[in-house]
């Protein structure tokens, strides 16, 4: 029996595709799985944008590969990411924005947003390790200047590597760059369970988004190892097989994942 077993396990290992598995964070449960990344093999590529959804409202983080910084609630269910461009006549360019103070908390940046007085869009990004007040969308530096000029403590701020958050209807809500961090949107923590919709399928844990200058977003999802076990054994197998089965195709998924931490760094 105990042979059967093994050979019908060792047969479904063949069959699954494992995502690569991206270095741990100092949480030991939590992995990297990419998602959307300049494969090889030509299955997958980075996007430009995505949509991400949730049951409940959105929360940004950033992280540094080992550690979790909570930012805010969005207090949105639905928000699409993409990298920071000027779309003009089908075309995209280098986006500018006029950048206003320096902010320890996103709460502070926020504050400060709100007594802007413009017509143009007002919002909150995170650059260089701290928060500042964010002003307009330009396709030229020298129309953002004519717009900067009567801001007190304005200055232009372009860059290949941000990443902009908008609203379902185009607004942005917050801009990310940074050369050490990465931005994280997961779901509002009200079960232990955490899901969270990228482009058209859902995904246990929380997304990460990292863009190498000056390239498209690499799109990974990062979850707790059990729960990316669980999906694997619900995909792969029937969990209502042979306990024993189930049993031992859950030893030979943990251990080609562990095995696979840190190959695709």
């Amino acid at each position: 029996m105990l042979k059967k077993i093994i050979s019908i396990v060792l047969l479904l290992t063949l069959t699954v595709v494992i995502i690569p598995v991206f270095p741990q964070t100092s949480q030991n449960e939590w992995i990297r799985i990419g998602i959307y990344f300049n494969d090889k093999r030509g299955k997958v590529k980075p996007l430009d944008s995505i949509n991400i959804e949730s049951a409940n409202s959105l929360y940004l983080y950033y992280s540094d590969d080992k550690n979790f910084t909570y930012i805010v609630d969005l207090g949105i269910k639905e928000a699409v990411v993409s990298k920071d461009v000027y779309n003009t006549n089908g075309s995209t360019k280098y986006s500018y924005h006029i950048k206003v103070g320096r902010y320890i908390s996103f709460t502070d940046a926020k504050r400060a947003a709100s007594l802007i007085k413009t017509n143009e869009n007002v919002f909150v990004g995170f650059v260089d390790g701290a928060y500042s007040i964010m002003i307009g969308n330009y396709g030229s530096q020298q129309i953002a200047n004519d717009k900067a000029k009567t801001i007190y403590g304005a200055e232009i701020f372009t860059s290949d590597s941000a990443i902009v958050i908008n609203d379902k209807d185009s607004k942005p809500l917050f801009l990310f760059d940074s050369k050490q961090l990465f931005l994280m949107i997961g779901p509002k923590p009200e079960s232990q369970i955490e899901r969270i919709k990228a482009g058209n399928r859902w995904y246990r844990g929380r997304i990460e988004f990292k863009r190498l200058t000056p390239s498209d977003m690499t799109v990974i999802n990062v979850v707790k190892l059990e729960e990316y076990l669980y999906g694997i054994i619900r995909m792969e197998i029937d969990p209502m097989w042979n306990i024993e089965v189930v049993k031992a195709f859950a030893v030979v998924a943990r251990t080609y994942t562990m095995s696979h931490i840190g190959k695709h760094k």
